[in-house]
């Protein structure tokens, strides 16, 4: 038995290929910045990159604030800013908050139905649908409502009436006294 597996590695001669490729260039690097000319001229292109880059970002700052469009570092800056807000506010919460009503569970809502289900095998009766039911007539009944909720809904419902009713009122009153 040979010790090569019985398929051979695709991926093998391009491993090799590369690491042949990588020594030649680092050989190649290597002598080619041993001169005194190259480093200066390698100083000098990182400097001028450098410069072009901060030209550019500033450019681009510039052209946001004409905009009006906040630029990377002042959302950063903004997202810092809210998150020592929000500790702060959880700092506040723990000192206002007692401790017991945190981590405290509410009780189980077991709401049952009034009327016993019906039986596994009982079919129930549905009249035809050209006779009417007492059911189909009766008006709707909405179920009960919390006393908060109802109240709540009440203030949030007068509030648009108030504010429609001064104009309203004030129109007719202006039209009355030019009639």
């Amino acid at each position: 038995m040979s010790s090569s597996p019985a398929f051979p590695d695709p991926m093998q001669f391009w491993r090799d290929a590369l690491t042949k490729f990588e020594n030649e260039v680092n050989s190649l690097a290597n002598s080619a910045l041993k001169s005194p000319d190259a480093a200066r001229n390698a100083q000098t292109l990182s400097s001028v990159a450098l410069s072009l880059q901060q030209f550019s970002d500033k450019a681009m700052s510039d052209h946001l604030r004409r905009l009006n469009i906040p630029s990377r570092k002042e959302v950063m800056d903004l997202g810092d800013a809210l998150t020592r807000l929000e500790s702060k506010i959880d700092q506040i919460l723990t000192h206002l908050i007692p401790p017991s009503d945190l981590g405290t569970p509410r009780p189980a809502r077991t709401r049952r139905p009034t009327s016993p289900p019906p039986e596994a095998g009982a079919v129930q009766a549905v009249p035809p649908p050209s006779e009417p039911t007492e059911a189909a007539n009766a008006p709707a009944e909405a179920a009960p409502v919390p006393t908060r909720a109802r109240e709540a809904a009440e203030t949030v419902r007068a509030k648009p009436r108030a504010a429609k009713a001064a104009p309203t009122e004030g129109r007719r009153s202006a039209r009355a006294s030019k009639g």
